[in-house]
């Protein structure tokens, strides 16, 4: 697995500038959030800022792996909120792809609280279908994955759960579709049983490790990090692996530790019992329904 920070966990004053730090500290990727690192609101970042952004990365050797939380702080556009604000944030992923691109990164995550249904739930799916539908093919060029991630029930009622993406991603079959975990939601919706791996083995493209509100890894005692590594190596899962946290008041401090406990709990090559894993693995019914309008 391959170690990233989002840059949620750099303060806001120039995020740029700390890119060599991490670096340093060992760390291979960093993934960026557009409404924290350059105060986006509607708008992409013009084309100096990412470049200034992309050439720091790419001088202190670290892989740009994509941006993440792409409609949080979004104003007037989202999701099951009416045509209008689906149609600006079509638009605005659309430019957000764009830019992933020309920082050479890959993975899109949406975020926010995009799914508060006021409609029936047949119309909800429609809806939800109708702004893939309408994003997917204008991304397809730019070698990007618009990854679908399962929220927590405090950002959403409707289509949060792992099974619930991952039925929505088989059904629109797509290869601009990607799928992310995050381990705070996995514990607050209750995925945290094998399965939930093991129907994504070869399809999980990111992992963020992360605590209940972006607290610092480890520190709410409610996440268990050794078992997700465990169900991890189970699926073979060597992508990104990237720690979300918030920035506090010694950010350098918290990112050295940050990195340490990612390497103590996700890297550790201990007896990790992973023939009987791998069993599981193999005999894990694949809750992957072909139809979500049946």
């Amino acid at each position: 697995m391959k170690l990233a920070v989002s840059t949620l966990a750099l303060p806001r004053e120039r995020p740029a500038e700390w890119l060599p730090k991490i670096a340093d500290m060992g760390f291979a990727g960093v993934e960026v959030s557009p409404s924290w690192t350059w105060g986006t609101n509607g708008a992409e970042p013009d084309n100096s800022t990412v470049s200034v952004f992309r050439q720091k990365a790419r001088q202190a050797g670290l892989a740009i792996v994509g941006l993440h939380s792409l409609l949080h702080g979004q104003t007037g556009m989202g999701l099951l909120q009416g045509a209008e604000a689906r149609h600006k944030a079509v638009e605005f992923v659309v430019r957000m792809s764009q830019v992933c691109r020309d920082l050479g990164g890959r993975t899109l995550i949406l975020g926010g609280e995009r799914f508060r249904r006021t409609v029936g739930e047949h119309s909800a799916w429609a809806e939800l279908a109708s702004f893939f539908d309408a994003v997917l093919p204008r991304i397809e060029n730019h070698g990007t994955l618009l990854c679908l991630d399962p929220l927590g029930p405090a950002s959403a009622d409707f289509c949060r759960r792992a099974a619930e993406c991952r039925m929505l991603i088989n059904y629109l079959d797509h290869p601009s579709l990607g799928y992310q975990l995050n381990s705070a939601v996995i514990v607050a919706n209750g995925d945290t049983g094998h399965s939930t791996f093991a129907a994504l083995r070869g399809q999980l493209d990111i992992f963020h490790v992360a605590e209940p509100g972006l607290q610092a890894i480890a520190s709410s005692k409610q996440i268990d990090h050794a078992d997700f590594r465990r169900h991890l190596a189970a699926i073979s899962f060597a992508e990104w692996l990237c720690l979300h946290q918030q920035a506090g008041a010694a950010p350098g401090d918290e990112l050295e530790n940050g990195l340490r406990l990612l390497r103590h709990y996700y890297l550790r090559r201990d007896n990790l019992n992973l023939d009987r894993l791998r069993q599981q693995t193999a005999a894990a019914t694949q809750l992957a329904p072909q139809s979500i309008t049946g």
